[in-house]
C-alpha cells in the first residue's frame, strides 16, 4: 500500500501493470512517460500529471478499471494484437496528440466509452490504416472537446462498424484521412 512516485526517466513495464486498491501511481510532472507490455489493471488511484501512457506489447491487451481510467496521453504503439477497453477510458489532455495510434493494432471498445475530453490536441494516425474498432455492439467514440485527425507517414483513420461517434463537440476528421 502507499504512493508510487515516479521520477523524471521514462519507466517500461514488460508484463502487466496492477495499482490494487491501496496503492497510487503517480508520474512525474515534468517527463518521464511509462511503458507497458502487458495489461493496465487499475483498482486504485492513478495520476498521469500530464504524461503519456504507452501500450507496446506484441499481444492484445487490455485497460480494466472498474470506475472508468483516465489518461492525460494514451499512445497504441503495438506491433500485433489489439489494444481492449474492458471500462470506459477517457483521454484528456489539450495540446499535442493525447491519443496516438502509430502501429499495427487496432483499439477495441469493446463495448465500451472512449471519451475524448477538453477543446484542443489531436487524434495521431500514423503509417498505415489505423482502426476504432468494438468486438462487442455499443462501442462509442465520444467527442467531448475540440479534436482534430493528423496524419504522419500516410496514416488513415478507420472508425468500425459497431462503433458510434458521439459529437458534443467539434472534430476535424481531416481531408481523405477518416472512414
Amino acid at each position: 500500500s502507499g504512493t508510487l512516485t515516479l521520477t523524471t526517466s521514462n519507466r517500461g513495464i514488460p508484463g502487466n501493470m496492477t495499482i490494487d486498491s491501496t496503492c497510487s501511481l503517480v508520474l512525474n510532472g515534468s517527463s518521464g512517460d511509462l511503458y507497458i507490455g502487458g495489461n493496465w489493471n487499475n483498482s486504485g488511484t492513478f495520476t498521469p500529471s500530464g504524461r503519456a501512457v504507452f501500450f507496446n506489447g506484441a499481444a492484445n491487451q487490455t485497460i480494466t478499471n472498474a470506475s472508468g481510467e483516465t489518461f492525460n496521453y494514451l499512445i497504441n504503439n503495438k506491433s500485433a494484437g489489439n489494444l481492449i477497453l474492458a471500462n470506459n477510458v477517457t483521454v484528456n489532455a489539450t495540446a499535442g496528440s493525447p491519443l496516438q495510434l502509430l502501429n499495427a493494432s487496432a483499439i477495441d471498445l469493446n463495448g465500451q466509452t472512449l471519451t475524448l475530453s477538453n477543446n484542443g490536441g489531436n487524434l495521431q494516425v500514423t503509417g498505415g490504416t489505423r482502426s476504432i474498432t468494438s468486438s462487442v455492439a455499443g462501442g462509442i467514440l465520444s467527442i467531448t472537446g475540440t479534436k482534430t485527425v493528423t496524419s504522419t507517414s500516410s496514416g488513415t483513420l478507420t472508425i468500425g462498424a459497431n462503433v458510434t461517434t458521439s459529437l458534443t463537440n467539434g472534430m476535424d476528421f481531416g481531408s481523405s484521412l477518416t472512414t
